[in-house]
């Protein structure tokens, strides 16, 4: 939801500028210099985009437009609470959030009898994976977010060129600089698709794979307290380390207040 605050919030400065200068929207509107942006854009998205991992491309945008971020704190209380009964707690995390994957993963592997190195190896090299793939969706649109300004110049060429020859044609001198301006209107295009819509999304995303990955280390961390069979005590101590001390959960007083 912080990207849909955020872009509403750069598109309402860019409105209220607008009406500064004393201008309309429908001034700065052309469809070429539309065409070429959006469709230039587009083309190049299809060609760069990493379809083989189109599921995490859905997830990534669905997440950064719809979803929320877990707390630090849910993610704790998820792992102490498969290290109390090495069963993963309903409603805690998203099915879809590598740290629930990593739980999912290491429940099954515990219950295989796995050894807690084997249990670290596998479960190390399957975060990093699904880590990676978050990271290529999110480096392809910081990569694309180059391209709408060079499309957007490509359009300012045409425009221009469009008016040189309408000069030669005998065009108006005062209609000179009103097709100047539709030019320049497909850099602004280009400046804008990419600064306030594709940019933010390679930040959105970035970040939130940080914040997954982070996670995600501490549910593998979980698992391996398990696997050890590390008393809820200290475990809840290890946990706790990974974060501020406003952050921290004490399950075992939950659990004292409950049976009193």
């Amino acid at each position: 939801m912080a990207y849909i605050f955020g872009l509403v919030v750069g598109l309402l400065a860019l409105r209220v500028s607008l009406y500064f200068l004393d201008q309309s929207v429908s001034m700065y509107f052309d469809d070429v210099a539309l065409t070429m942006v959006l469709g230039g854009t587009i083309a190049v998205a299809v060609i760069g985009a990493p379809w083989h991992h189109v599921r995490e491309l859905r997830r990534g945008l669905v997440g950064i437009v719809f979803g929320r971020n877990a707390k630090h704190a849910s993610i704790i209380e998820a792992g102490l609470r498969f290290i109390q009964s090495r069963d993963i707690p309903r409603g805690t995390m998203a099915s879809s959030t590598v740290a629930g994957e990593i739980l999912r993963d290491g429940q099954e592997l515990l219950s295989l009898n796995f050894t807690t190195q084997e249990v670290e190896n596998i479960l190390q090299e399957r975060l990093h994976q699904a880590i990676e793939k978050q990271r290529q969706v999110a480096d392809f649109f910081l990569s694309l977010s180059k391209y709408p300004p060079a499309f957007g110049l490509v359009g300012t060429v045409l425009g221009l060129v469009n008016l040189m020859r309408a000069i030669t044609e005998g065009m108006d001198p005062r209609q000179t600089g009103v097709k100047m301006a539709l030019a320049l209107v497909a850099t602004l295009y280009g400046l804008i698709v990419a600064n306030f819509v594709v940019a933010p999304i390679g930040e959105a995303m970035t970040k939130r794979v940080a914040l997954e990955h982070f996670h995600a280390e501490i549910a593998l961390q979980a698992v391996l307290l398990a696997a050890d069979h590390v008393s809820l005590l200290k475990s809840q101590e290890m946990l706790n380390s990974y974060v501020s001390k406003q952050q921290r959960v004490n399950i075992i007083g939950k659990l004292v207040k409950d049976a009193a």
